[in-house]
C-alpha cells in the first residue's frame, strides 16, 4: 500500500487546487470577451465566416499570452495560505494582466510598428505580416509579465504596483528591440510588412520580440530581494545585455543554420516562410540559451532576508514559516552559535 501514498498525495493536491483552476479559467473567459470588446480584432465573422487568418494569429497569440502570465501568478505558492485566498487573488492580478496585454497591443501599433495602422493591415488587408509582429508582442509581454509575477512585493497592492512597473520597463525593451531590429536588417522591415504584405518578414521580427521577451522574463524572475529602484535598474541593464547578445547571434544565425543561401533575399524578395520559420525556430532556441545563464539563482532559505510576500498573495506569516530545508539550516546555525 506505501507505494500507492504518492498517487493519494497526488490525487489530494489536485483536486485542492480546483478553485485555482476554476480561477484561471475564468480569466481565459473574461480575456476572450474582453478583447472581443475592446479591440476590433476579436471578431468571430472574422476569424470564422471571414476566414481572416491574421485576425485569427492575432487572437490567438493573445489568448495565450494570457495564459503565460497568468501562470505565474502561483509561482512561490505557499501550502499553508488557503486555497481560495490564492483564488482571490488570481483574480485580482489577472483583471491587472488583460489590461496590461491590451495596452500592449496599443504600445505595438503606436511605437513598434508606428509606421502604419495595425488593425487596418490586419482586419482589412488580412496582412499576415503584422499579425506575426502583434503576436509575437503579445507573447513576449506574457512572458514579461510571467516574470514580474515570479517576484516578490510586501503586499499585493504593492504587488500590482511593482507588475505594472515591470510592465512599462519591458515594453521600453520591446520598443528598444524594435529599433535595433529595424537597423540590423538589411532591407526596410516597414515597408516590406505594410506594402508587401510579407508574411516572411513578420515572422521573423515577431520572433526576435519573443526571443527578447524569454530574456526579459529571465531577468525578472525571483527579483525583489532589493530595493525596488534597483531592482528596475537590474532589470533594464540585464535586458539590453540580453538584447546586445540576441542582436550578435542573430546576425550570424543563418550562416550555420542556411549556408546556402541569402537570408535577406529570400525573406525580402522571394518571402521565403519557410526560410524564416527555419531562422526563428533557431533565435529562439538562442534566446533561452541566453536567458538560462541571465536568470538568477533563488535561494528560498536564504536566512538573511525572507520576502515578506509573493506577489501572488502570499500572507507575511505563511512565508516565514520555512521549508524543512530552510528549517534545517536555521537549527544548524543555531547549533553553531550556541557552541
Amino acid at each position: 500500500m506505501e507505494m500507492l501514498l504518492p498517487v493519494r498525495d497526488v490525487l489530494f493536491y489536485a483536486f485542492g487546487s480546483l478553485p485555482l483552476i476554476a480561477a484561471g479559467i475564468g480569466l481565459l473567459v473574461a480575456a476572450r470577451w474582453i478583447f472581443v470588446w475592446a479591440t476590433p480584432l476579436g471578431s468571430d465573422d472574422d476569424v470564422v465566416a471571414g476566414e481572416n487568418t491574421a485576425v485569427g494569429v492575432v487572437f490567438g497569440g493573445f489568448m495565450f499570452s494570457v495564459g503565460l502570465a497568468v501562470s505565474g501568478c502561483l509561482f512561490g505558492r505557499v501550502p499553508d495560505v488557503p486555497v481560495w485566498v490564492d483564488a482571490l487573488e488570481m483574480l485580482v492580478e489577472g483583471v491587472l494582466i488583460i489590461i496590461l496585454l491590451l495596452l500592449s497591443i496599443w504600445v505595438n501599433d503606436v511605437v513598434i510598428l508606428r509606421s502604419f495602422s495595425v488593425v487596418k493591415e490586419i482586419r482589412e488587408d488580412r496582412n499576415l505580416g503584422a499579425a506575426f509582429c502583434v503576436a509575437g508582442s503579445c507573447l513576449a509581454s506574457g512572458l514579461i509579465l510571467n516574470g514580474a509575477l515570479s517576484g516578490y512585493s510586501s503586499g499585493i497592492w504593492e504587488g500590482l504596483r511593482d507588475i505594472s512597473l515591470y510592465w512599462f520597463i519591458g515594453q521600453g525593451l520591446l520598443a528598444l528591440a524594435g529599433f535595433v531590429y529595424h537597423k540590423l536588417a538589411r532591407y526596410d522591415v516597414h515597408h516590406v510588412i505594410q506594402y508587401d504584405d510579407n508574411a516572411a518578414a513578420g515572422l521573423g521580427f515577431g520572433g526576435f520580440l519573443l526571443g527578447l521577451g524569454l530574456v526579459v522574463r529571465a531577468a525578472m524572475v525571483g527579483s525583489g530581494n532589493f530595493p525596488l529602484a534597483g531592482e528596475l535598474l537590474s532589470t533594464v541593464c540585464m535586458g539590453v545585455l540580453g538584447l546586445a547578445l540576441l542582436s550578435a547571434v542573430n546576425t550570424v544565425t543563418t550562416l550555420f543554420v542556411l549556408p546556402r543561401v541569402n537570408y535577406e533575399v529570400e525573406v525580402e524578395m522571394k518571402r521565403n516562410l519557410a526560410a524564416a520559420a527555419v531562422i526563428v525556430s533557431m533565435s529562439l532556441a538562442l534566446a533561452l540559451a541566453i536567458a538560462g545563464p541571465l536568470q538568477r539563482p533563488i535561494n528560498v532559505s536564504s536566512p538573511e532576508r525572507a520576502p515578506a510576500t509573493t506577489t501572488a498573495g502570499a500572507s507575511e506569516e505563511a512565508l516565514n514559516k520555512k521549508t524543512p530545508a530552510a528549517k534545517a539550516d536555521v537549527q544548524e546555525l543555531a547549533t553553531e552559535d550556541e557552541s
